[in-house]
């Protein structure tokens, strides 16, 4: 692969996030972290791109080596090389590419006996008009009281207690209010 396929594929993500609205600084970043993938690979003479090579590239953009692409990872230097180069992957595949998408599979939280009856939450939530944002948000609290009910040793919602719930709102709470008291 040539460089200028790199740079070609390159333009067509950057065309794709003015498609997708998305802002100055924003595309600035994916062009500079997309100028300097290029400017790695004709350092390293690679003549094609591999998920290899953007891992390396990430490494040394970032000093963090991921075992994949699509590894979750909370090192933002490793973040910011990354989405740039999946959306560069998915150009030189000859698609377009996806902005937006989430760039790693999402994690399951809610435990496995419980996921039935959460999804039927969901979708009665959808079916009332709620907006996917407030949707999401109610997966992400279902999810963590359905992982709190797991863990007090509750099989079934029948067995559910109020102290349950008690429970789980003061660890809630507990967990909110962490943040506040270590910054003193």
């Amino acid at each position: 692969m040539q460089v200028a396929e790199i740079r070609e594929a390159s333009g067509r993500v950057i065309a794709a996030l003015t498609a997708a609205g998305r802002s100055g600084t924003t595309i600035k970043r994916h062009k500079t972290e997309l100028g300097a993938f290029a400017k790695f690979l004709e350092t390293g003479g690679r003549s094609s791109v591999t998920e290899a090579d953007c891992l390396d590239f990430i490494a040394e953009r970032s000093g963090f080596r991921l075992a994949g692409l699509r590894e979750p990872t909370s090192c933002r230097r490793a973040l910011l090389a990354r989405r740039p180069l999946i959306l560069l992957m998915e150009a030189l595949e000859g698609g377009v590419p996806e902005v937006g998408q989430a760039t790693t599979p999402p994690v399951e939280r809610c435990p496995a006996r419980f996921r039935v009856v959460r999804d039927e939450y969901l979708d009665a939530c959808r079916q009332r008009g709620n907006a996917e944002a407030s949707v999401v948000t109610k997966k992400r609290v279902a999810d963590e009281f359905l992982a709190y009910i797991e863990e007090v040793g509750r099989e079934t919602l029948d067995a559910v207690q109020a102290q349950d719930l008690a429970g789980y709102w003061a660890r809630r709470q507990r967990r909110r209010m962490a943040p506040l008291s270590a910054k003193r």
